[in-house]
């Protein structure tokens, strides 16, 4: 990959990693601090670090192997495709990553442990609201990578000002 290249990608992944930073700001606002139903006391700056960390993986797994891996097919192939790749993801994170950490603070029995880590985590709606808000930001970041692949760098923003790509 030449340098260029490399380091466009690279500040496309700190610019996409700074809108989830921003979006945790406004999540943690509007769901974490109000009305918590996990029942435990959330610091807004690990909040948006923890969630700036996810988006800055996924993101790069976006930029640096899905997106050469499916730049031959069509747009929208591409989007469905990268969509189920990063949900198995950020499951993988959400999921899996909370489970150990559930392990290590619960480890009475099996049994025990299975039910806490359902019921005090999983069938909460802020658990399902954050997997909702995990999707819709990478469907923003896969939309993003795709325009600015597709049109150009910068035609993204001039999109949404309304000043449309004219060949």
């Amino acid at each position: 990959m030449p340098r260029k290249l490399f380091l466009y990608r690279l500040r496309t992944l700190v610019v996409i990693s700074l809108i989830w930073v921003l979006f945790s700001i406004v999540f943690f606002f509007n769901l974490i601090r109000p009305g918590n139903d996990l029942g435990i006391h959330v610091s807004i700056y690990q909040f948006a670090f923890a969630f700036g960390i996810i988006g800055f993986l996924i993101t790069a797994i976006l930029i640096f192997y899905l997106k050469p891996a499916f730049s031959h097919h069509p747009a929208w192939f591409a989007i469905v495709v990268k969509l189920v790749i990063t949900f198995l993801l950020f499951f993988v994170i959400g999921f899996v990553l909370l489970m150990i950490y559930f392990f290590i603070h619960y480890t009475k029995d099996l049994h025990t442990y299975f039910h806490s880590f359902s019921t005090k985590l999983v069938y909460t709606n802020t658990f399902v609201s954050f997997m909702i808000d995990m999707g819709l930001m990478t469907l923003i970041s896969i939309v993003l990578l795709e325009v600015t692949d597709k049109y150009g760098p910068g035609m993204f923003w001039l999109m949404l000002s309304g000043e449309y790509h004219k060949p």
